[in-house]
């Protein structure tokens, strides 16, 4: 899976450069795509405080925030 390569990749550039934010966003990315939304919203939250500008990761994560409530039962229950 894809998604597996790019956290594999992210935890690399995470390694060696803590304050890479767009590592952080792609992680959480990644981890989206494969319904782990509790480590998605951490990721995102980390890179948004890292690049608190970039409006891409807020948006991806108020979309985690919104798809964790889902399937959590939050909004459609």
């Amino acid at each position: 899976n894809d998604a597996y390569a790019a956290i594999d990749s992210c935890d690399q550039a995470i390694a060696i450069d803590e304050s890479a934010g767009k590592a952080w966003y792609r992680r959480g990315v990644a981890c989206m795509s494969l319904q782990q939304y509790g480590a998605a919203r951490k990721n995102l939250t980390r890179a948004a405080t890292l690049l608190p500008s970039a409006r891409e990761i807020r948006e991806a994560l108020e979309e985690c925030k919104k798809l964790s409530s889902e399937k959590a039962g939050g909004f459609f229950s």
